[in-house]
């Protein structure tokens, strides 16, 4: 009887390989409950913002540099775009607009979606290539909302990736999901679909963001920031 063997690589239920990934440093935030990450390229910082609807400007490390005047409810993504940095109230459906520089709020876009207060938009990034902003409910269900520049809704979509979408960034041309409670990060295609799985040690990991390859990600309940290097 001739036997054969099988080499099993690890696959995600969704589509793509998962690679389990390890920090290679670790930082406090002076953010209370981190709930996104954003890195800035102009002021080589972050914007973090908290569960207390707090936007603060970080150095690399994670030490508070500046804070935000205006404070709002419950911010659960940031942005960038342009002269402006974008912190998105999940319990009101509002993004406000701050000015980069001065930190004051410029404006507030109202945006419309049911359910109960913590069952609005959970992340938001922006494709400068196409000028879209991609929106995220978190689960129950997890849907993906496209508007153009001027907040005009041009898309709906149902996701069936993960258990929850706590963050999304778009890197390098590439959208970038991270779910919470799987603890794991996705890389999508241009159908929205999963490429590549990265598996992480991170409880309760709410936000993310690129630095020159290198991926950070922050921690809600833990207040700290991990780094790992470039993916691939």
């Amino acid at each position: 009887m001739k036997v054969y063997l099988l080499l099993l690589l690890p696959f995600c239920l969704n589509g793509g390989t998962i690679e389990k990934i390890k920090p290679v440093a670790t930082f406090n935030v002076e953010v209370s409950e981190p709930s996104d990450i954003q890195y800035d390229e102009e002021l080589k910082s972050f914007w973090i913002v908290s569960d207390n609807g707090v936007l603060k400007e970080c150095d690399l490390e994670g030490k508070s540099l500046r804070k935000a005047g205006f404070k709002g409810i419950d911010f659960e993504g940031v942005e960038i775009v342009g002269d402006y940095v974008l912190a998105m109230n999940e319990t009101n459906r509002k993004v406000h607009f701050f000015d980069k520089k001065s930190l004051k709020l410029e404006k507030t876009i109202q945006l419309s979606y049911g359910g109960g207060r913590n069952k609005g938009f959970e992340s938001i990034a922006f494709n400068e290539k196409k000028q879209q902003y991609y929106l995220f409910t978190e689960k129950d269900p997890s849907y993906l909302f496209i508007y153009n520049k001027s907040f005009q809704l041009e898309n709906q979509i149902e996701l069936f990736i993960s258990s929850d979408i706590s963050s999304a960034r778009w890197y390098d041309g590439k959208l970038w999901l991270l779910s919470d409670e799987d603890r794991q990060i996705y890389l999508l295609d241009d159908s929205y679909k999963v490429v590549k799985t990265y598996e992480i040690p991170v409880i309760n990991p709410e936000g993310i963001a690129f630095v020159n390859g290198d991926l950070y990600v922050v921690s809600d309940d833990f207040e700290k920031m991990y780094v790992f290097k470039t993916l691939k």
